[in-house]
């Protein structure tokens, strides 16, 4: 899916090609969820994450804890970095270490 998107990146206005990354935590909720997560529902994330709405499931290192999150109505758990203020990445949902 991202192949096409990424490997032939549109212009910009200027007619140079944009800088087009895909992040380590977009590739597991494409392969995990099936889902396109796209910078909007970062910052959703993070929101959700800073105002309470996340269900925090458990530490995973010194600034990382582990969430469960709505992302386009689909309930995911991320890891998240507090200090960064970042999503690290996307991890199944069904792992018994969360169940």
């Amino acid at each position: 899916m991202f192949g096409s998107i990424f490997n032939n990146p549109p212009p910009t206005a200027s007619g140079k090609m944009l800088d087009v990354g895909i992040s380590h935590a977009q590739i597991r909720a494409q392969e995990r969820y099936g889902l396109y997560v796209t910078g909007r529902d970062f910052a959703d994330i993070v929101e959700q994450v800073q105002n309470g709405r996340a269900i925090k499931l458990g530490p995973r290192g010194r600034h990382t804890s582990v969430y469960l999150v709505t992302v386009q109505e689909q309930d995911c758990v991320v890891a998240y970095n507090r200090k960064a203020k970042k999503v690290l990445t996307f991890l199944p949902l069904v792992d018994p270490q969360w169940a």
